[in-house]
């Protein structure tokens, strides 16, 4: 599933891989003063987008999705939604289940992250 999603949805033109890039694609830019640059700093590697918002980025980006798998878009939401609810890990021996946001600890929820960017990022 995350490499369906992941591998259909393409990059953002926005995306910059590192401060290196950042730094080499500012170098003799020229903005206009109508204009703000805005750079979002991450705070905390934990993502944690919430279930609702996870499958709304799913369902609104299901055109370019749907060419790379058989399974109908009902299935594959449910799907979706059934590792994403999941979830559970261990601490000091005790078995807990994660009852916020997406799996922690793997790739999948950074497809989710990125559609819900790209999607905020039009609307706003």
């Amino acid at each position: 599933m995350q490499y369906i999603i992941s591998e259909n949805i393409p990059p953002a033109k926005s995306r910059i891989k590192n401060s290196f890039e950042f730094h080499n694609k500012l170098t003799g830019m020229m903005i206009d003063k109508t204009k703000i640059m805005v750079s979002l700093d991450v705070t905390s590697l934990f993502i944690n987008v919430p279930l609702d918002v996870a499958l709304d980025r799913l369902v609104r980006r299901w055109d370019p999705i749907k060419g790379a798998t058989n399974i109908p878009k009902n299935e594959f939401i449910n799907v979706v939604k059934f590792v994403l609810t999941s979830t559970y890990f261990t601490s000091n021996g005790i078995i807990y289940k994660q009852t916020f946001g997406t799996l922690m600890g793997s790739p999948f929820p950074l497809s989710f992250l990125t559609l819900s960017w790209r999607i905020w990022k039009r609307e706003c």
